[in-house]
């Protein structure tokens, strides 16, 4: 005797079958018990006579699969010191070609040609006779008839205001109104102006601004979320409907046509498990002669950049 299963055989009606199985007792002659010998008989894919027997297993299942990674970019900005002169006036630092009147009110020229090309730095001082450098600056162009200060992106706050004159001496006697808090103003050129005029730059009550060389932090000015195919790999477990695995293995982003064949019709689960992700758990039901898909999309969250 031997096992017949694997091989080619005709049933009862003389048709070519594969032998999925085999029995071990059968009745050749009356129904006696006594009759019956034992000896191994095909059971082929459809009922051969004696009694219907199972299908042999045609149907497949198919994966598709995506692993998406999302992540969100963030964009930051350092947090600097604050620095401050709390003097009561500050007025511009004294370089060559500038002056200073009325005692410690000073003045500078600027070039008006250089001012509308681009734009002109002047250190801001102690209004004093030492005329002391407070370690910030403003600055001057001019667009039109109007003479702008403005400050860096460092500025927090100031109160200040300015003349505008031809003449050098030409300031008045007094200090000038203060209409300006922003991080700039515009003022006025003087009439018929020619290739220098003179500033007298007057702020009141000190001035705050943010030190660029002392970083004590960082913080968060943007955010965007973005997505990248996830970089690894999922495991993947199948199991029929008796709990027995069909499949288990590690499988990548994209299609695998079949993953698994040669399975009986019924419904089947999966698993799809990772490092990064929740479990993601089915079902697909398999048919005869037919391909299931499991077809699953994962996101993963990614870190911050």
């Amino acid at each position: 005797m031997g096992n017949y299963k694997g091989y080619s055989g005709k049933d009862n009606n003389g048709a070519e079958k594969q032998i999925v199985d085999v029995v071990y007792m059968v009745c050749e002659h009356g129904h006696n018990y006594r009759d019956c010998q034992p000896q191994l008989v095909p059971i082929y894919g459809e009922s051969n006579g004696y009694f219907s027997n199972k299908t042999a297993p045609t149907g497949a299942i198919d994966l598709s699969l995506e692993l998406i990674e999302q992540y969100d970019k963030v964009a930051y900005e350092p947090v600097y010191a604050q620095k401050q002169d709390t003097e009561k006036t500050l007025v511009s630092l004294m370089g060559e070609g500038d002056g200073v009147f009325n005692n410690g009110h000073t003045y500078v020229a600027i070039d008006v040609a250089a001012a509308k090309e681009g734009a002109l730095a002047f250190g801001i001082a102690d209004s004093s006779k030492s005329n002391r450098a407070v370690g910030y600056s403003y600055n001057v162009k001019i667009e039109g008839d109007k003479l702008i200060v403005f400050f860096d992106e460092y500025f927090i706050s100031a109160t200040y205001g300015a003349y505008v004159v031809n003449d050098r001496n030409g300031f008045p006697g007094s200090a000038p109104s203060h209409p300006a808090t922003g991080s700039s103003y515009a003022f006025n050129l003087p009439a018929g102006y020619g290739d220098t005029v003179y500033l007298y730059f007057h702020i009141e009550g000190g001035i705050k601004w943010y030190d660029s060389a002392n970083i004590i932090g960082w913080k968060e000015v943007g955010r965007e979320t973005l997505t990248r195919d996830y970089d690894g790999e999922a495991a993947l477990v199948i199991t029929d409907a008796d709990g027995n695995t069909v499949f288990s293995g590690m499988v990548a982003a994209g299609t695998v046509s079949p993953l698994v064949d040669g399975l009986a019709a019924g419904v089947y689960s999966y698993v799809i498990s990772g490092d990064d992700f929740d479990d993601v758990t089915g079902e697909v039901t398999v048919e005869s002669d037919k391909t299931a898909t499991i077809d699953a999309k994962i996101t993963i969250i990614g870190a911050d950049e």
